[in-house]
């Protein structure tokens, strides 16, 4: 503790880049020493830790930016220029990001932004549900966790980098970032953060709406529904996170060949990708399963998920059938999609998820749910098939994927060709730099 009220005393006087240290596990003390040691260790710039354990404690306990470092020191010379980032001099336009710090979509975003030229600062919190800690500053990016009051802490971030641009992904996070006085500002909406606010949380989205400086949507439904809130139509766009190329791609490797590299027999295949929270219906998921399964005895079942814990899940009927798979680096993930035979996306509450994107990017026949953004976003029958959310509904789906060929064939093409056509992530980027640029210009 006074080691690390040492380096916040000079950070705060002098400005000094601080790395905060935490070489072992240990309980954070009493419930004030606790919460003041937390706070101590999102102030820093990069906390620290050799001990697995005591890295899962700074991301789970303390909500701190955590970066692992061998007992040797290696990868200390990368948290070192991660933590003085802010103090050397510009190297292209430079622009805030605020949101969910280990969340994929904020991670990746960060890192496309970064690879056009402009320098990324991240700030926020992680997200639990099982998620690990952020690889952005193991990756080169500096990350800022949050600390309290908000607002004051996002004054301290204007301060210290003054970017030409303050994004805000997540509207909670918009809303904080405008009440922090950040300007210019753009606020980046997900889909659940609208559709299932509270009467109180959509008041505040009409206050933060008429003052963003730009309002984006993944999808045409939901920036309709930001505009009915109040989003100028002038200021609010359509942004497509969109999918790399270089990685979610169609491959020769036959898919027999491919099961046997991810460890799971011949058979086709019914990918889940979205994880077992309840908004993704995995139990309806595992039900139109087994009512294929009774039909079908060679198709098999990946449910995959994003918990460093494994999801509790029910006894499975056909458990010799069922593959439950943890997180998967990208590169891995763009495998399972091309060995699967059909990919099931059966949200209740959704905007143009990605993990459906990259599927088609793999060339991954896709049944999502019937839901607003899919009957915009998509021609039922031509780019995937639409069902409601119902396992025999979801069953007969997927039985039609894999009875017929020529359709499978069919939907992976024409959505191959729409990811290639609508969902190029450079080309949204540019086009999420060039209005960067021109609200930069304005500021």
């Amino acid at each position: 503790m006074p080691a690390h009220l040492a380096g916040a005393v000079l950070r705060r006087l002098l400005g000094l880049a601080w790395v905060a240290d935490h070489p072992r596990p240990r309980p954070l003390g009493s419930a004030f020493a606790g919460r003041l040691e937390s706070r101590l260790l999102r102030a820093a710039d990069v906390a620290t830790s050799s001990n697995p354990v005591a890295l899962r404690d700074l991301h789970e306990r303390a909500l701190a930016n955590a970066v692992q470092i061998d007992e040797a020191g290696r990868g200390l010379e990368q948290v070192l220029n991660v933590a003085s980032a802010r103090l050397l001099p510009r190297d292209g336009p430079r622009v805030l990001v605020i949101g969910p710090t280990n969340s994929p979509h904020v991670e990746d975003f960060a890192l496309a932004l970064r690879g056009h030229g402009v320098e990324v600062f991240v700030g926020g919190l992680p997200w639990g549900g099982g998620l690990g800690p952020s690889r952005l500053a193991a990756e080169g990016i500096p990350v800022s966790s949050t600390t309290w009051p908000a607002t004051l802490w996002v004054r301290r971030l204007l301060r210290e980098l003054r970017p030409e641009v303050v994004h805000a992904h997540w509207l909670p996070n918009a809303v904080m970032a405008r009440l922090g006085r950040a300007r210019p500002l753009v606020a980046t909406a997900w889909g659940s953060d609208v559709y299932l606010a509270s009467r109180r949380r959509l008041a505040t989205y009409r206050w933060l709406l008429r003052r963003a400086d730009a309002v984006l949507a993944d999808s045409s439904e939901l920036l309709a529904e930001l505009r009915r809130l109040g989003a100028p139509p002038a200021r609010s766009w359509l942004f497509r996170w969109g999918v790399d190329p270089s990685v979610f791609s169609r491959s020769s490797r036959p898919r027999e060949e491919l099961r046997r590299a991810l460890g799971i027999g011949p058979g086709p295949v019914v990918l889940g990708a979205r994880g077992f929270k309840d908004i993704y219906n995995p139990r309806v998921v595992i039900a139109a399963f087994e009512r294929l399964a009774e039909r079908r005895p060679d198709v098999q079942l990946v449910l995959k998920h994003n918990s460093s814990e494994p999801p509790a899940m029910p006894a499975p009927r056909f458990p010799d059938r069922v593959h439950v798979v943890g997180p998967q680096p990208r590169e891995a993930l763009a495998d399972w999609f091309r060995a699967a035979s059909v990919c099931v996306s059966i949200a209740s509450s959704d905007s143009s998820p990605r993990s459906v994107w990259e599927a088609m990017a793999c060339g991954c026949p896709c049944v999502v749910s019937d839901l607003p953004w899919a009957h915009q976003e998509l021609e039922p029958g031509r780019h995937a098939l639409l069902t409601p959310i119902d396992a025999d509904a979801v069953a007969s789906a997927l039985d039609r994927v894999l009875g017929d060929a020529d359709l499978a064939a069919s939907l992976a093409a024409a959505g191959h060709e729409h990811v290639e056509a609508h969902h190029d992530r450079d080309n949204e980027t540019r086009r999420l730099i060039g209005i960067y640029s021109k609200l930069g210009g304005a500021a």
